[in-house]
């Protein structure tokens, strides 16, 4: 499948200046009412990049982004695509992902424009992976993923050349209540 589907280095700088909005999945996505405000702004000439946790969401709300990503190689990210909502609109979409997501998502997915990356994993996290990915890959473009789906989509975003990115639902997993002053924001 990765042989058979284009590197992400194919459209780097495709969206040179181009706005972007990474919809991240975090709970200020739900409790601010993101998808209403995004839905009713009518913003145009936006580049939409949705996590995979946020895409039913967006997609319930009749926000089609351009990209959607996953990073996860956990079969469970199926669950995440496994709708008739998400099936219906998969051929609006780009799909960009990482060369190690689970073959199950794939016998799901019913897209057909899939750009692949290959993502660098930290030694302490899991040791020798991305070196063995690298010799596995060696044409793959590495990506930086950054821990999160929000971050590796802002990630991808800027690799295309977007600029300026804006972020909604990105909650960096901190949890509810917890002081804006604290956090990465």
């Amino acid at each position: 499948l990765i042989d058979k589907n284009p590197d992400i280095n194919e459209i780097q700088n495709a969206y040179k200046g181009k706005k972007a909005l990474i919809i991240g999945a975090g709970p200020s996505l739900k409790e601010r009412k993101h998808l209403q405000v995004l839905r009713e702004s009518n913003l145009k000439d936006v580049v939409i990049f949705s996590t995979l946790h946020s895409l039913k969401d967006c997609l319930e709300a009749g926000i089609v982004p351009q990209f959607t990503g996953v990073v996860d190689a956990s079969d469970l990210m199926v669950n995440f695509i496994d709708s008739p909502l998400v099936y219906e609109h998969s051929d609006e979409m780009t799909l960009v992902c990482c060369a190690s997501t689970h073959p199950k998502f794939f016998k799901k997915w019913k897209g057909k424009k899939i750009f692949f990356f290959r993502s660098g994993i930290p030694q302490n996290i899991l040791p020798n992976t991305d070196t063995f990915l690298s010799i596995l890959l060696p044409k793959l473009t590495e990506m930086e993923t950054g821990g999160n789906s929000s971050s590796s989509m802002y990630s991808i975003s800027n690799f295309l050349g977007c600029n300026p990115i804006g972020m909604i639902g990105t909650d960096f997993g901190y949890p509810k209540g917890f002081p804006y002053d604290q956090t990465m924001y």
